[in-house]
């Protein structure tokens, strides 16, 4: 049995069988119906004989697409000019193309682009298979998706092989989503404005958006790649591109369970790679990261990762190479003022100001076996019970001020070196412990620049203190004397007693060791 043309516009309407006709040209519906009451009797959601044909054929196969059960919308070859908004009705909905490279659909007008809204727990949308271009300068969006109340379960939106273009206009963001479960992006391609104003976000996610996946893809030129907003959470960006953008990440979280994974991939920036508030957990493993230089007017001061917010904890960045070359700001790979339990690990840090940077409110971070060139400051640490390992040839500066924070500090120079910092101490001086070629162990004071400032252990006041936290509650310690030898000094009195071989205590018994004198 032949079926009909209406059942086969039924099971999946194409914009075509309503009379689109996608030729990249302008069809209003005043060039076929002199009256709007006239056209309206074929496509009701008209509203101005002004509107294009493909529009009016577009909506009318999507108020086609039957209720309550999983409908296709299919736009064919060609380029089809949409002035309006197309309303999606809820359901299981299907929006494809004929592929990017082949199907165009082109917004001259509207805010929303298809907008599939008020969805309920159940409903699920795939868009594929399309480029998509707008003739307006920063305005509206291609997709508005929203669903009423708390997602599902279930993933509720597929994007694939989606091509955003400029071409002579852009989008104010590529897509706004709501309340959306699980959205999957494969493949999706967007390109903001090279010129003023830029992209505001390609991507905005809002309300309860949860377990955002992006695999492949690109982002090229948008103030945002990544908007996170309200209470979304989840974000993992896989082998995904971001090029061209003053942050690829914007985390603006409440105190909730927020979680962002980056793995490989590129994020080239002008500000930073992940900019955010109470982020739960953040991952960073492998790919390679860019301090963007295209544009100097761009340039005002990075920071690769800005992480601030008392719940931020759980950081490891692993893996990747992070290069600073070429910018013409202030540049810091990463500034935590807050937060707990980071390690940084395994990475390649190249041409930086600043490598990271751990803040008053910081404890129990770990930053081992990265290397670093051209980096004038690798790391600093105000925080409490942080700990550092470090390995350089170039033997930059990195201060340590927290308290209970450590540092097991090894240099590929002549001599291995551990350096502190003189806590309360003029800035200049830093004491360096190290192993000579000798095999003795020296203990110098040292200059900025590296320079011997003094030896530790010479004059009447330079000594070791064991025990205690101060002088004065330390039980005693060792030094030079002023005339030579080596003393044992009060606690209390700062008096000076030799130590001695072959002296006898108090109680008259000789010793023939070395004696501590009691």
């Amino acid at each position: 049995m032949t079926r009909t043309m209406a059942a086969r516009a039924a099971d999946a309407p194409s914009v075509m069988d309503y009379g689109a006709v996608c030729d990249g040209q302008s069809h209003p519906l005043s060039s076929r119906y002199r009256a709007l009451a006239s056209a309206q009797s074929d496509y009701p959601a008209a509203r101005a004989l002004t509107d294009e044909m493909d529009w009016a054929a577009a909506q009318a196969a999507a108020d086609a697409l039957p209720a309550g059960m999983p409908g296709r919308l299919v736009f064919g070859r060609g380029k089809c000019l949409l002035n309006r908004d197309v309303a999606l009705p809820p359901g299981s909905r299907h929006v494809r193309g004929g592929g990017s490279g082949t199907t165009e659909i082109r917004f001259t007008g509207g805010a929303k682009g298809f907008a599939f809204e008020n969805a309920g727990p159940a409903d699920r949308l795939v868009v594929e298979g399309m480029a998509v271009s707008t003739s307006q300068s920063g305005v509206g969006r291609y997709l508005t998706v929203s669903f009423s109340g708390t997602a599902s379960s279930t993933q509720q939106l597929v994007q694939r092989d989606i091509n955003v273009m400029a071409d002579g206009g852009w989008f104010e963001a590529a897509d706004v989503l709501t309340n959306v479960r699980s959205p999957l992006y494969e493949g999706v391609f967007v390109t903001g404005s090279f010129s003023s104003p830029p992209m505001n976000a390609a991507h905005r996610y809002r309300g309860t958006t949860t377990d955002i996946r992006h695999v492949g893809g690109m982002v090229l030129s948008a103030l945002a790649a990544h908007d996170i907003g309200e209470t979304s959470e989840g974000l993992v960006l896989a082998g995904h591109i971001d090029i061209d953008v003053d942050d690829g990440i914007v985390a603006r979280f409440p105190a909730g369970k927020p979680w962002i994974e980056v793995m490989g991939g590129q994020i080239s920036a002008y500000r930073s790679i992940v900019k955010g508030v109470n982020i739960k957990q953040l991952h960073v493993k492998g790919g390679t990261h860019y301090a963007a230089n295209y544009r100097p007017e761009r340039m005002a001061g990075y920071v690769g990762f800005d992480l601030s917010g008392s719940d931020t904890r759980n950081v490891l960045i692993q893996g990747a190479y992070f290069q600073g070359d070429g910018y013409t700001g202030a540049k810091t790979l990463l500034r935590a003022t807050d937060g707990a339990y980071g390690l940084l690990i395994g990475n390649q840090v190249s041409g930086f100001d600043a490598g990271w940077h751990l803040g008053a409110n910081t404890t129990g971070w770990q930053v081992r076996l990265n290397q670093y060139l051209s980096v004038k400051i690798p790391w600093s640490d105000a925080g409490t019970n942080n700990f550092h390992e470090f390995a350089d040839a170039a033997g930059s500066r990195r201060t340590v001020t927290g308290a209970g924070s450590m540092i097991d500090d090894i240099q590929g120079a002549t001599a291995a070196q551990l350096r502190l910092t003189d806590r309360g101490g003029p800035a200049d001086s830093r004491i360096a412990a190290f192993f000579n070629d000798d095999g003795v162990l020296y203990m110098r004071l040292l200059n900025d620049d590296g320079s011997v400032k003094s030896a530790l252990l010479s004059g009447s006041s330079s000594r070791v203190i064991l025990g205690g936290t101060a002088p004065q509650a330390a039980p005693f310690s060792t030094g030079f004397g002023a005339s030579g030898g080596v003393y044992i000094y009060d606690g209390t009195s700062s008096s000076q007693k030799p130590i001695t071989f072959g002296a006898k205590d108090s109680a008259g018994t000789g010793f023939k060791t070395l004696r501590v004198p009691n």
